[in-house]
């Protein structure tokens, strides 16, 4: 602060603070003359010793300017300061989304997060440990004065479906110990990709079969997915003819006219974006029309 006298006489100055037991400010000098049409310099340097829990806390000090000695004539300069707090711009209130992926693949979602402080900010990010599936880089380091920091969401998913991850960003600027630190909770939301299967054709008439014999036929089955998928195999059956008519899901393989050859309890593995063939028998226990549906 540059002070200058425009006056026929000298000037006193004198710091004074507000708080007589704590100082969060230091003047170099503290107190002097200043001669007529001669100016001085005070440096003034601002230490918050405690923690501030809002915002708008401004703490105050005072430089008085007496002239002659006498108070009537003192002119009195207000110097404000607040502390820094630790504050990021967290998008989405909180909530961010990892990309989708497949099991036993991985993916990774960029993260732009914002200091609004300016002075060097800490962090560290706390994740659930119960969840493995999901991880954070970088997981510590600093914030330059508003610099935005790019953090990358590494999802790899052991199991299908979707999961919430709660997740704490603690951050803080000096002695955590002394100011301590702002807290940022954080929901990361994640899942597995849908997968979609394919027949090569929607229907097939297999004309008439005699009966004690049987058939083949080639199901193609196509993955238009990029995931391996699991599938199992259904059939309901119904039995039209002309005294009656019945429409029953098929729970007992015997009971059912079409056996999946090689596919273990119906069930089995597709890779993405292939096409497997699933040979199937049908033999006929009676002389009627049968149609069966595969899901």
């Amino acid at each position: 602060i540059e002070c200058i006298s425009y006056c026929w006489t000298k000037y006193r100055f004198l710091t004074t603070s507000n708080d007589d037991t704590i100082s969060h400010f230091t003047f170099k000098p503290s107190n002097g003359y200043i001669k007529p049409g001669d100016y001085t310099i005070i440096i003034v340097r601002y230490k918050p010793i405690r923690s501030l829990n809002i915002n708008n806390n401004i703490y105050q000090e005072r430089i008085i300017v007496r002239l002659n000695e006498r108070e009537k004539f003192d002119k009195i300069l207000h110097i404000f300061a607040t502390q820094d707090k630790a504050r990021l711009l967290i998008p989405n209130d909180g909530h961010i989304y990892a990309l989708t992926t497949c099991i036993g693949l991985s993916s990774e979602t960029h993260l732009q997060l914002k200091s609004l402080t300016r002075s060097k900010l800490e962090f560290n990010w706390a994740l659930d440990n119960n969840i493995t599936s999901l991880s954070i880089e970088p997981k510590n380091g600093y914030f330059n004065p508003y610099e935005e920091k790019d953090f990358i969401i590494i999802y790899k998913p052991k199991d299908e479906g979707k999961i919430s991850m709660p997740a704490k960003l603690t951050c803080w600027t000096g002695d955590r110990t002394k100011y301590g630190a702002e807290i940022y909770h954080i929901t990361i939301h994640a899942s597995t990709r849908d997968g979609y299967l394919r027949a090569s054709e929607l229907h097939h008439d297999l004309g008439s079969i005699a009966l004690g014999t049987s058939i083949t036929y080639d199901l193609y089955i196509t993955n238009i997915g990029d995931c391996l998928l699991r599938y199992r195999l259904y059939t309901k059956q119904k039995i039209l003819d002309n005294k009656k008519i019945s429409n029953n899901l098929i729970h007992n393989d015997e009971m059912s006219i079409i056996e999946f050859i090689s596919n273990e309890n119906n069930q089995g593995e597709i890779d993405g974006k292939a096409k497997i063939c699933i040979p199937c028998r049908i033999h006929p226990f009676s002389r009627s029309y049968y149609q069966i549906e595969i899901f």
